[in-house]
């Protein structure tokens, strides 16, 4: 099976569109239908992304083959979702995460303190 063929046929299993991947990818709906069509796989440059839209690890991916589980965490979900996110949005998260890690830290070390 090539990587087009597993791209689509994980897809399909998950009820994802190709259109949504384009928007990922930042392509046109013409390049992953040029790709099913002619069965051409998709440039390395998106490999990773991909990967990260489907749940599996690159390496599935190019090859079929893992040692790692192929479902989707809930971190590369959420990467996931981020990534299609305007950028706004993704200052916004990122900036909540921030403050959120930052306060925990503080929380740590205080605790450090007081324990030690």
């Amino acid at each position: 099976m090539t990587i087009c063929e597993r791209m689509f046929s994980i897809m399909e299993e998950q009820g994802k569109r190709p259109a949504d991947l384009c928007k990922l990818l930042k392509i046109g709906t013409a390049q992953t239908t040029a790709w099913k069509q002619r069965n051409s796989d998709p440039p390395a440059k998106y490999i990773m992304q991909i990967a990260q839209f489907l749940g599996v690890t690159p390496e599935f991916l190019l090859t079929g083959e893992t040692s790692f589980p192929t479902t989707r965490t809930r971190e590369s979900e959420m990467l996931a979702m981020y990534q299609q996110l305007p950028p706004a949005n993704q200052d916004f998260i990122y900036d909540s995460i921030k403050v959120a890690y930052e306060r925990e830290m503080a929380a740590k070390i205080n605790e450090s303190k007081l324990s030690g």
